[in-house]
This record gives structure tokens, C-alpha cells and sequence, in this order.
């Protein structure tokens, strides 16, 4: 929808931040042939994605704030 603030590969996945909405890109859906995306909704900007070993992938919003990542991970 909007551009692409921050993303990281963990655990074969894409996991992508940007215009309010949190994206998985699935290392199933690689091939050029399949363009499906899992998205989420998020109420601000994701600016960056920090991975917390533990905690998973959270998400620093245009707010300044911490929040976690919008989808858990298969």
C-alpha cells in the first residue's frame, strides 16, 4: 500500500514494516510465479524491526513507540 519503512529475514520469512501495516513475505511464496503476501493493519508508521531473541520481532513506530510484530510466525 505504501512504502516499505524496514525489513529482516528471520526463520526463512521476510518480515517487513512500512505504511501502517506489518508484511510477511513466506518462504513458500518465493517464486517469481507466486506474489502473496500476508499483511495486518497496524495504527502508525513501522520505522524499524528489532528482533528480541525471546520476544520475537517488535516494531518501532513513527511515535517512537514499541509494539510487537503484528502476525506471529509459523
Amino acid at each position: 500500500q505504501g512504502p516499505i519503512q524496514d525489513a529482516i529475514f528471520s526463520e526463512g520469512n521476510w518480515l517487513i514494516t512500512g505504511w501502517r501495516e506489518d508484511i510477511v513475505w513466506n518462504k513458500a511464496d518465493f517464486s517469481p510465479e507466486i506474489s502473496q503476501l500476508q499483511s495486518v493493519p497496524r495504527a502508525e508508521i513501522g520505522t524499524r524491526i528489532f528482533n528480541r531473541d525471546g520476544h520475537g520481532p517488535w516494531v518501532l513506530d513513527n511515535r517512537g513507540q514499541w509494539t510487537p510484530f503484528a502476525m506471529k510466525l509459523d
